[in-house]
């Protein structure tokens, strides 16, 4: 098993390729695997990182980028706390957005829907800074006006606006 630096170097490395040319299928599955070696053994230091591999440009990798997402939320769970691993990604918006919209949406999302994950997503929205929640608001007022956006979502969406937050 390499180690975590390894495996960022992997991913960074194979997303650069991607950037200027096809993935072969080999380096789809190295890709798989550092993901993979990195959800087992990373703890919340590596939330950041991995921030920073989101890249929604490059549509071959986009499976991939989802598979991040996911892993976030696994590492977060495996460590023992959903909500420093949700802050952690939560406070890196403006990074995110950059390159991810799509994914910091979907992260969103799928913070509303699981009632586990929501609790720890409201105590990590009350500890971020002005900058990031005004990122946050921008996106969840995109989710709020997808056609697709179920009444409970929306409910949970105007909750959180409604928060007394005096950051």
């Amino acid at each position: 098993m390499k180690t975590i630096e390894e495996n960022l170097e992997i991913l960074n490395k194979i997303k650069l390729i991607c950037d200027e040319n096809d993935i072969e299928e080999d380096d789809m599955e190295i890709y798989e695997e550092a993901l993979y070696e990195i959800a087992i053994i990373g703890n919340l230091n590596i939330i950041e990182n991995l921030c920073e591999i989101l890249d929604e440009k490059i549509n071959v990798l986009l499976p991939l980028m989802d598979d991040i997402i996911e892993n976030i939320f696994y590492i977060s769970k495996n460590n023992n706390n959903l909500e420093e691993g949700i802050y952690i990604f939560l406070s890196n918006a403006y990074k995110i957005t950059l390159n991810g919209n799509r994914l910091f949406k979907k992260f969103n999302k799928m913070s509303l829907v699981s009632q586990e994950v929501y609790q720890a997503y409201l105590s990590a929205i009350k500890r971020l800074d002005k900058k990031n929640l005004e990122i946050l608001f921008l996106i969840l007022n995109e989710i709020e006006n997808d056609k697709y956006c179920s009444e409970v979502c929306r409910d949970k969406i105007n909750f959180i606006k409604n928060m007394n937050l005096n950051n």
